[in-house]
């Protein structure tokens, strides 16, 4: 079991930390690096880093659980096959490949 819970707030770009027991920590990804656009979706992955679906950058935003910005993938690709337009929800299998339901590209797009 989760320590914490993560909330996406869209409507004000950002992601929401809570714990166990409904008490607010932080929140992140209303400015610098990892800034937040429509944050939709949000999954947790087994090295415990947090993936966020941004539907107004049309990406993924990889961050660690104290909100620290990683990484981003899934606008600008080579392979236009893999190339996000809207992504929303997001989950690990458990076998750890990750699942993006890409909404305007009207797939499931797995890494």
């Amino acid at each position: 079991m989760h320590e914490f819970l993560y909330v996406v707030d869209s409507k004000n770009h950002r992601i929401q930390k809570f714990t166990s027991k409904g008490e607010f920590v932080m929140e992140f990804g209303k400015t610098g690096e990892g800034t937040l656009s429509s944050p939709a979706g949000i999954t947790i992955s087994h090295k415990n880093q947090l993936y966020v679906t941004k539907k107004g950058t049309h990406s993924v935003a990889v961050f660690d659980t104290e909100g620290h910005f990683i990484n981003r993938f899934g606008h600008h690709v080579s392979n236009p096959d893999y190339c996000l337009k809207c992504p929303e929800g997001i989950d690990f299998d458990c076998n750890g490949l990750l699942y993006i339901c890409d909404y305007f590209n009207k797939r499931i797009v797995v890494y």
